[in-house]
């Protein structure tokens, strides 16, 4: 193992995510057996999508379903303290004692790639998470539109399609399909969001054309 390669991996080892968030005051929303949820610190999160994975016998890794970013924890100080990968490594380096029997022959730029790689990888469940961060978004839809009809029906063709590319193991186009929902589409928001302001406006429409008629009504 290469200097580098080694080092890193031992401040991947020493500095674990959660403790490096926590110390930022980011606190996690959900705690499940072998990941975390939080509101994603690298972009405007509505839903916590940003998720914390790890591996008693080696270190945490982050993926957020929102921005598509992930990683170990190097990448993620380096993002939120504006510092280069090379600065973060220095940083976190200090105090770590390299052997003589490492040698120096890993850029940073294949340990960028070496780190990059396995972050969907170490997503044991990709395709159980992006169907469950879909799902908690229909969930809000179908409580902010009080299960109206239309749009469970409408959630209801959406899932039989994700259940048809989850049966496929059809991972881009179930990544299209969550990229498409949370904003990377023609509105350029989220669509059931989308939707909600729509419902809301249709039903303030009815309401607000109910009271015209009684009024008329009553002038009659």
């Amino acid at each position: 193992m290469s200097i580098n390669k080694y080092l890193v991996d031992q401040i991947c080892k020493k500095y674990k995510i959660t403790d490096y968030l926590a110390s930022k005051g980011i606190q996690y929303t959900n705690r499940h057996e072998h990941r975390i949820a939080y509101h994603c610190p690298l972009h405007n999160d509505e839903n916590p999508s940003f998720m914390v994975y790890w591996d008693e016998e080696t270190y945490e890794n982050y993926y957020c379903f929102g921005c598509l970013r992930g990683g170990r924890v190097i990448s993620l100080y380096a993002a939120l303290e504006h510092m280069s990968w090379e600065q973060v490594i220095d940083v976190l380096g200090k105090g770590i004692n390299i052997s003589s029997d490492h040698r120096l022959d890993v850029t940073i730029e294949e340990l960028k790639k070496e780190m990059e790689k396995p972050n969907i990888d170490n997503a044991k469940n990709y395709f159980g998470e992006l169907s469950l961060q879909i799902s908690c978004m229909g969930f809000h839809l179908l409580n902010r539109t009080h299960k109206d009809a239309l749009e469970f029906a409408c959630l209801e063709r959406l899932y039989n399609k994700i259940d048809e590319f989850v049966e496929k193991m059809d991972i881009d186009n179930l990544k299209d399909t969550y990229n498409f929902i949370v904003g990377n589409n023609c509105l350029g928001k989220n669509v059931f969001e989308h939707r909600i302001q729509l419902w809301h406006e249709k039903q303030e429409k009815a309401l607000h054309d109910k009271l015209k008629a009684e009024i008329i009504d009553q002038t009659k």
